[in-house]
């Protein structure tokens, strides 16, 4: 594949992280970007051109989407995913409201953590384009945030979302999952490949407003197996996007996305996964992304004392 100039590249910095880390700064830095968030939206404390901003965005959605999706032989990867459905997740379409104060809160979290630069975590915006022959054009990755750990040597790509929900925001959790993937192997493809693990962040803010706005966070960290069932669930979405079809993504699907060939699907729809040792920070957002999933050795026996199966979907991941 033929890749595209970008407007950010820096040599030298690895963005497999194989090193060990004691203490996950990225995850850190995060946390105190979301919680800094969260913490003004409920003291009311949002600025005023943010929310002119998200009405504007709000009253201009169709036209903009349009714009950005007309165009076949040039598509962002939101286009393809906006056309992704996850099966068994019940959707509350949001209202007015609801919109702008997402959006208001997604304008918040970008423009104060690329303002919240330490002497080791750098965050930054980028945009990587790749030619995909399967598409005739070019598939574009701009993720919320590009972070570099400068201490470590490592880069990470950040997807934040917003969920007007406390119940249940595992759908939220799943389109993330979905739309890091696809950056991370545009990002591999952009760089020449040689990665199979890169680690990603999920940033959760969700709210309710039943009684009066309150506001939590979560930062979920995520390795992706950078297979071709990312380019394959690519493909498909381009390809229903031209023809005005949906894609609709099951949890067997989701799993082989996240963990290439180390996912399977077992009897009952259980979730088989047999991912390297440190993989294991993702088994906590496992329960978000599967109803029932298992851990099990390359072959399929399940190890002694390992099986980790999740009956029903969990409403919060809790923190390191």
């Amino acid at each position: 594949m033929e890749n595209m100039s970008s407007s950010l590249h820096t040599p030298g910095l690895s963005p497999n992280p194989n090193s060990k880390q004691v203490r996950d700064r990225v995850r850190v830095f995060l946390y105190s970007i979301a919680d800094y968030v969260a913490n003004r939206v409920i003291a009311g404390d949002a600025p005023a051109e943010l929310v002119e901003a998200a009405i504007r965005a709000f009253q201009y959605k169709l036209e903009t989407q349009r714009r950005l999706c007309g165009d076949p032989s040039d598509l962002p990867v939101s286009c393809l995913t906006n056309i992704i459905r996850v099966a068994g997740s019940g959707y509350r379409k949001p209202g007015k409201y609801d919109v702008v104060l997402t959006k208001v809160i997604d304008y918040m979290f970008s423009k104060t953590a690329l303002a919240s630069a330490t002497d080791f975590i750098i965050p930054a915006k980028t945009e990587f384009c790749v030619n995909m022959p399967e598409t005739g054009g070019i598939i574009c990755g701009k993720p919320d945030l590009l972070v570099y750990n400068l201490r470590n040597r490592t880069v990470h790509i950040v997807e934040q979302k917003t969920a007007p929900m406390f119940d249940d925001y595992s759908l939220f959790v799943r389109r993330a999952a979905i739309r890091l993937a696809m950056y991370s192997w545009l990002f591999n493809e952009y760089y020449s490949g040689g990665i199979d693990w890169l680690k990603a962040y999920i940033v959760i803010i969700y709210y309710h407003t039943s009684v009066n706005l309150q506001a939590r966070t979560e930062v979920i960290p995520l390795f992706i197996r950078l297979s071709n069932n990312i380019r394959d669930l690519m493909i498909d979405a381009y390809n229903a996007l031209i023809s005005k079809g949906l894609v609709t993504v099951d949890e067997c699907r989701l799993a082989k996305v996240i963990y290439g060939e180390y996912a399977d699907c077992g009897d009952g729809g259980t979730v088989l996964i047999s991912a390297p040792k440190k993989i294991e920070v993702n088994w906590k957002a496992n329960t978000l992304f599967f109803k029932k999933w298992r851990r099990v050795k390359r072959g399929g026996s399940t190890p002694g004392n390992e099986v980790t199966a999740k009956d029903g979907v969990s409403t919060g991941v809790a923190r390191q």
